[in-house]
């Protein structure tokens, strides 16, 4: 047999094509179950499945998915032994197996046996024999063929398949075996029986027809038009189906078979006779031409896994897959034939002698040099695939210099040049097929640069770079053609590891990151920093410069400007950063070898095509220097795995566009297979809508691009719309994980590009419906909409009942509030009348009644009287705060009652100077109404109409009879009330404060409350309109009674008299201006405030009374300033600046406490001492007095000899200020207590002035910038303190130094006045004497050589401020 295949190879040298195609294997290291195939098919997605002896295989191109029959499992493989495989028309898989058949559904993931009706007794019964072809008819048929039971036919519109018999002559035949089934191109069936010979099914599928019986023992058939082929076990026959005849093709011989057992075949498109040869490999027949080509385990190159080839399937794409007992599935694909490889094979020594391949060049010969890593050079002739070797021998000088060779290039005389690594540069004597060696030596060193790393040929000159080595640094050589030697031409271009000369014979090197154009002549190198190494350098023919560089992509250079033109690099699309040859072929594109594939780049429209190890390649990793163009066109470059050989135009893309599928759904880390009923949707057995529970909404999606040549090269994206932002490009990765769903609809949805890299149109897709809990479904929510309207219906009960319990608490809690501060204002009411009777009355006692004055009796009367009206007041209040009372109607003379009430304001109207009027248009005009209630409602208006009218101004009553109606109306020229006062005007408490009025009275917000109800109680009306700064005019509105319609008892009333409380609270407008002053008084008093240096006082209270009476007590002895309110008190302070205030508390505007705290606050006023009135005995009011700085509190009514005693006290305080002062000056013992902030402050003061006693710039400004504060606050302070003027007080502090240094040195009178800063001494004298009564020698003699401590000046000494 060996001796028979040796002449075969032989034979093949001669007839047979020279080259085999690559194959690529699929065994159980790749995940098959077994490695003995039996059957191979392509379903209609592009799945292979493959049957074994153990299991059934599906194949995406990644991975397997392996079934197997499981114990005790009736939807799993029936049997693990395969037969055959087919696919119907609904697309489920029918598996044919060495125990029956069964059907594999691709959505549910389950096997079923398939059983048939029998023709004896019509019973269904399972198939238990083998089944050995399966095939799918073209009208949707399944034809099996068995072992033992014959053929099988299920029709489309049956259920179970039934047995067919084959007629031969007049007699049916049953129980027979079917060995294979083909359908031609006229969709005739073929069977072939055995021992019975070539059948054909009849057309209604009834009956096998015997065709013919020449050969009645084969393992295969394959039609072609009318013919049949025979693959038997006696070799190759042919049915003619024109002639009906059987004739031998192939026999086992050279040029022939193999082997003679046929035992499958396949026709391809090219007429080509593939056949699978159990123990010869795979033999092509081409029908054409009636040559064989072999496949089989003797091939060269790219044989085999083994010879036992038992089945042989062509794809859609024409790759076919060659089934081997023992030896997995062979590929053989046409897309990886269009690079050729010229590796090493171990067991072949006509191959490349290592796998790395360097420097290459083609002879003259069209022979390739290859230089190698170790081997030396391999010669190729391509014609004969034959291999020559030059390495180097030990021993002989002639041989090459070193195995490692880097570079081979012919030059201008046609020699060929090899430099090595290691050991020099070699030329090739074609005579003797020798080399002789040449040296680069160092001329700086003296040592040979042995590492060859770049040489080029430029104006017929041979250029040699070469690298650092031996601690000798590289240099650039140029060949001597006369010396026959190498020199260098420049040492300082070291580590050169490229050299090219453009097309005007410019010469480039690459230095390491630097680009540099050579002088050749001068040697005046010009250098391009680029960043990278620089491992390629090309010119094109549109002359564009292109630079390889390792790491930084591909670079255009502009050789005019000197700049990079562009970069590219993997962001655009470059297969790989590091460029280490360059190429181009015919049609202007650049080819380049990287370290991870091979690029085609076409410059015109900047794009790059990759291809790597998956595309027919040696490897992804290609080595430097190592490219070649050759004569044919084609490219050649080297690698570490061998050198690829190819045709650029050959090299065409893989247009095809794989079929994507998703190949496997896991909800909650469980196959969908099992959750079948989660599948709502179902389109072209492609599952299209699932529906999961919401707990169960844990996905894992995976999805296959069905692309067999370069897997590899497929890129994935998906995106689940509805969740996702946007598309996620997971490059390779094939699935996607998704945890915890929320409920709702989701669609993924996934993409991928083609071999070549381009992005295909067409996605799939799967919806996703993710069920809501039972919490968060429809009827869920219809009962959470009921309980949240039965809860809004109660919040919104519940909120009213709240809103109606916090207004009225809110109403009780404002009301109490109005009521407290009631009586705390009345409260303050009552004292002050009463301080201003107490006193005088107390006076009168004192003074047994001698000294009684008039005007303090006036005082009394009309502040009793005055109590009287705040008593009244108290029981209108009560009347408000209990239920109106009934009224008490009777007929009233409305004209008589109006001008009664109207004349009982005749003295506040003089005093206030208003023209006061009344008129009534019928003085007969009877009402019935109650007359006290009526006669408190005339009183309130016309009450308030004089007191916020101002002095001058008009207030008119006048009474109207209408049909209906009885109007009165109160008119003023007042201040008027703002129109968003509204109806809270007539509420209780409710106080109008208008900023611009000035009222020594105000009320209570219990009048106008009482005047509405009554008026409501009389089913009248009390109104108002008012206009700011015009007016206001009240109207009240009684209806007309009809007297004739009244009972008795009501006509009959008397008219009443003038209520008494009505009289009580009517107050002398007069009395108040009893005590006021003539101006000639007010001016006198001016005058002596003037001139007079007593104390000043300021007195701010709102009661003209009080402030009367305390001036009155307190003007012999001080200066008084009276101020109404506040915001006129703190004017008068900045006017005059007053010595102590005196302060009520409650008062309109600023209160008493808001007052003191703001002079507190104040740096310039800090300093004056307050006094607070309040007529309130409130703790709380009297904290915060004392928390807003107030020096004293005094509660009303107060003893005048208490208020006098205390403005003394704070005086006094004020007066030891001063006398600590010039304590301090005049050096004495100061025993004194003062405040801390006024013993600093003074501190402070002699320190800075002590600090420039010699500094003659020293001034005013100078020391209030030091001391922080304005001028002005600083005279007040100082003055306060001391009674000085700013300029004194600095005079006095030299002054007292001078003292301390007459005291402690024995300096001269005259260097002392020097150094305080007295230029004159006479003038320094003259002052020292008015501070301390004595002139500064007797000073000296009294106080010098003794402890200042123990002598005081005399106490008489006199502080009489001096004059400047």
């Amino acid at each position: 047999m060996k001796l028979y295949k040796l002449l075969i190879l032989l034979f093949l040298g001669i007839c047979g094509p020279a080259q085999g195609q690559q194959i690529s294997f699929l065994g159980i290291d790749q995940g098959l179950s077994n490695n003995s195939v039996r059957c191979i098919y392509q379903d209609h997605e592009g799945f292979m499945w493959f049957g074994s002896y153990d299991g059934l295989n599906r194949y995406d191109g990644y991975g397997f998915k392996i079934f197997r029959n499981k114990f005790a499992d009736s939807s799993s493989l029936i049997n693990n032994y395969i037969f055959s495989i087919d696919e119907d028309h609904a697309y489920n898989m029918w598996i044919g197996t060495h125990g029956g058949a069964c059907v594999y559904n691709n959505l549910s993931g389950k096997f079923s046996a398939v059983s048939y009706r029998s023709r004896t007794d019509g019973q269904v019964r399972k198939i238990t024999v083998g089944v050995r072809v399966i095939k799918s008819g073209l009208s949707g048929d399944m034809l099996l063929g068995t072992l033992g039971m014959g053929m099988l036919v299920k029709s489309e519109d049956s259920q179970f398949p039934v047995e067919i018999p084959v007629v031969i002559g007049n007699k049916q035949f049953w129980g027979y075996d079917v060995q294979s089934i083909k359908i031609n191109s006229r969709g005739e069936t073929w069977v072939f029986v055995p021992q019975v010979g070539l059948c054909k099914l009849s057309a209604d599928q009834h009956r096998l027809t015997v065709i013919s019986q020449a050969v009645r023992s084969a393992f295969c058939i394959e039609p072609q038009d009318d013919n049949i082929w025979i693959g038997t076990g006696d070799g190759l026959f042919l049915f003619n189906g024109q002639s009906n005849t059987v004739v031998k093709i192939l026999d086992q011989a050279p040029g022939k078979l193999t082997f003679n057992k046929v035992s499958d075949m396949k026709l391809d498109q090219k007429g080509q006779l593939w056949m699978a040869i159990n123990g010869g490999g795979v033999n092509i027949y081409n029908t054409l031409t009636h040559r064989v080509s072999y496949q089989n385990t003797d091939k060269a190159e790219n044989p085999v896994s083994s010879d036992a080839v038992y089945t042989i399937y062509q794809d859609k794409d024409s790759r076919f897959w060659i089934g081997i007992l023992n030896g997995g599935v062979n590929i053989i694909d046409p897309q990886k034939e269009r690079f050729k490889t010229l590796t090493h094979d171990p067991g072949n020594p006509n191959s490349l002698p290592k796998k790395s391949a360097y420097g290459m060049y083609e002879d003259d010969n069209n022979d390739l040099w290859i230089g190698t890593e170790g081997a030396g050079i391999a010669v190729w002739n391509p014609q004969k695939n034959v291999f020559n070797q030059f390495k180097n021998q030990p021993g002989k000088p002639r041989s090459l210099s070193d195995n490692f060779v880097t570079n081979i290039i012919k030059d201008d005389d046609n020699n060929i040049w090899v430099s090595t690594f290691f050991n020099g540069i070699n030329r090739y004597d074609r005579t003797s097929h020798a080399f002789e060696r040449y040296k680069c030596i160092n001329p700086i060193s003296g040592i040979e640069n042995k590492v060859i790393s770049t040489i080029c040929l430029a104006d017929k000159t041979l250029w040699v770079g070469t690298l650092k080595g031996d601690g000798t640094n590289g240099a650039l050589y140029r060949f001597d053609k006369a010396n026959n030697r190498f020199i260098a031409f420049d040492t300082n271009l070291s580590d050169l590891w490229s050299l090219m000369a453009d097309q005007q014979n410019r010469l480039w090197a690459g230095m390491l990151t630097q680009l540099v154009q050579i002088d050749k002549q001068n040697r005046k190198n010009h250098f391009y920093e680029l960043g990278y190494y620089i491992r390629s350098i090309y010119e094109d023919r549109q002359h564009n410069f292109w630079v390889g560089t390792e790491g930084g992509g591909l670079v255009l250079f502009d050789r005019v400007k000197s700049r990079i033109l562009a970069r590219y690099t993997t962001e655009n699309g470059l297969c790989n950063n590091s460029v280490l040859n360059i190429l181009e072929d015919k049609e202007g594109n650049l080819w380049l070898s990287t370290f991870n594939g091979l690029a085609k780049f076409n410059p015109q429209t900047k794009v790059f095509k990759n291809y790597y190890k998956s595309d027919g390649l040696q490897s992804n990793q290609f080595h430097y220097n190592s490219k070649a163009v050759l004569h044919t066109g084609e490219l050649v470059f080297g690698g570490v795995e061998g050198v690829n050989v190819f045709q650029p135009e050959g090299v065409n893309d893989i247009s095809d566009h794989p079929e994507l599928v998703l190949s496997g759904i896991a909800i909650n880390n469980v196959p969908l297979e099992k959750n079948a009923s989660w599948v709502k949707k179902i389109s072209e057995n492609r599952i299209k809508e699932i529906e999961v529970p919401y707990n169960k909404a844990i996905f894992s999606i995976q999805f296959t691009a069905l692309e067999y040549t370069a897997p590899d090269k497929i890129k994935y994206a998906y995106f689940m719309d509805g969740w996702d932002r946007g598309w996620t490009y997971s490059e390779n990765i094939r699935f996607a994980n998704y945890t915890h769903l929320d409920e709702g609809t989701y669609t993924f949805r996934v993409k991928c590009t083609n071999a070549e890299g381009k992005w295909m149109p067409k996605e799939i897709s799967l919806q996703i419906h993710v069920l809501p809990p039972w919490y968060r479904t429809w009827w869920a929510y219809l009962l959470y909409l009921l309980i949240i309207a039965a809860a809004i219906y109660g919040y919104i009960f519940y909120h009213k009942k709240q809103s109606q319990l916090e207004y009225e608490v809110k109403f009780v809690k404002e009301l109490n509030e109005k009521k407290i501060a009631f009586f705390t204002n009345i409260s303050h009411e009552l004292r002050t009348p009463l301080t201003l009777i107490v006193n005088p009355i107390k006076d009168l006692l004192h003074s047994n009644g001698v000294n009684l004055d008039l005007v303090d009796i006036s005082a009394v009367y009309r502040n009793s009287r005055r109590l009287l009206s705040l008593v009244d007041q108290l029981l209108l209040f009560r009347s408000s705060e209990n239920e109106i009372s009934d009224l008490k109607p009777g007929w009233l003379n409305l004209k008589d009652v109006c001008y009664e009430i109207f004349l009982c304001f005749n003295n506040q109207v003089k005093a206030k100077n208003l023209d006061y009027t009344f008129t009534c248009s019928d003085n007969e005009t009877l009402i019935f109404a109650d007359r006290e209630k009526f006669e408190i409602v005339l009183f309130n208006l016309l009450s308030n109409a004089i007191k916020y009218t101002p002095n001058d101004g008009k207030i008119s009553l006048e009474v109207n009879e209408n049909d209906q109606t009885i109007e009165i109306l109160v008119k003023d020229t007042g201040h008027g009330i703002p129109v968003e006062t509204g109806d809270k005007l007539f509420e209780k408490f409710y106080r109008f404060h208008n900023a611009d009025e000035i009222m020594q009275e105000s009320g209570f917000g219990i009048g106008l409350f009482l005047a509405k109800k009554y008026m409501d109680l009389h089913k009248g009306s009390l109104t108002y309109t008012s206009q700011i700064g015009a007016g206001t005019t009240f109207k009240i509105v009684f209806p007309k009674a009809d007297q004739q319609l009244l009972p008795d008892e009501y006509v009959h009333h008397s008219i009443a008299n003038t209520n008494s409380l009505l009289k009580e609270l009517i107050t002398e407008g007069d009395e108040t201006h009893d005590s006021l002053k003539s101006n000639n008084d007010h001016v006198d008093e001016l005058l002596e405030g003037i001139v007079n240096k007593r104390p000043v006082i300021l007195l701010i209270d709102d009661d003209a009374g009080v402030r009367a009476y305390l001036k009155n007590l307190l003007k012999d002895d001080y200066t008084v300033y009276e101020a109404p309110n506040t915001e006129k008190g703190f004017e008068i302070v900045l006017e005059n600046e007053p010595d102590i205030i005196v302060c009520d508390v409650v008062m309109k505007g600023m209160s008493g406490v808001e007052f003191c705290s703001k002079i507190k606050e104040s740096p310039s006023f800090s300093h004056i001492p307050v006094i607070l009135l309040t007529g309130s005995s409130s703790p709380e009011i009297k904290l915060k007095g004392i928390e807003c700085g107030a020096d004293d509190y005094i509660t009303k009514p107060f003893e005048n000899e208490l208020l006098v005693a205390r403005i003394k006290s704070m005086l006094k305080g004020r007066d030891t200020l001063k006398n600590y002062f010039f304590n301090e000056i005049t050096l004495k013992n100061n025993s004194l207590k003062i405040p801390a902030e006024y013993s600093d402050f003074l501190s402070k003061c002699i320190s800075i002035v002590e600090d420039h006693l010699d500094d003659e710039t020293f001034s005013l400004k100078t020391f209030t910038d030091e001391i922080g504060m304005s001028r002005s606050k600083l005279f007040r302070k100082i003055k306060s303190i001391s009674g000085l003027s700013s300029t004194e007080f600095i005079r006095y502090i030299r002054l007292r130094k001078a003292a301390e240094l007459m005291i402690q040195t024995d300096l001269q009178i005259k260097e002392i006045s020097f150094r305080i800063g007295f230029q004159d001494i006479k003038y320094f004298r003259e002052q020292f004497h008015k501070l301390f009564e004595m002139n500064p020698s007797e000073f000296i003699k009294k106080y010098r050589k003794t402890f200042i401590n123990s002598h005081n000046l005399n106490s008489g000494i006199s502080h009489q401020k001096s004059r400047v």
